[in-house]
């Protein structure tokens, strides 16, 4: 992307050359490291979402039955 232009960027606080092969390494792991983490909090988020719908009673004080004047005893 960069390359084509001979424009190069390089990381002078972690020391990442991604003109070198080892830095483009780097920098393939990194992003893969990321992806992967950004996965589990999305797959987190999304089971306690699922949870809080499940036992929504807990949190509103009133039963799915309750809330729509459906009131039993």
């Amino acid at each position: 992307m960069l390359e084509s232009d001979e424009r190069h960027v390089r990381s002078l606080s972690d020391g990442i050359d991604p003109a070198t092969s080892t830095g483009r390494l780097m920098l393939h792991l990194i992003a893969a490291l990321a992806e992967y983490e950004r996965e589990l909090i999305v797959k987190r988020v999304n089971t306690v979402i699922a949870a809080a719908h499940q036992s929504a009673s807990r949190f509103r004080g009133l039963r799915a039955d309750q809330r729509h004047g459906e009131v039993k005893s």
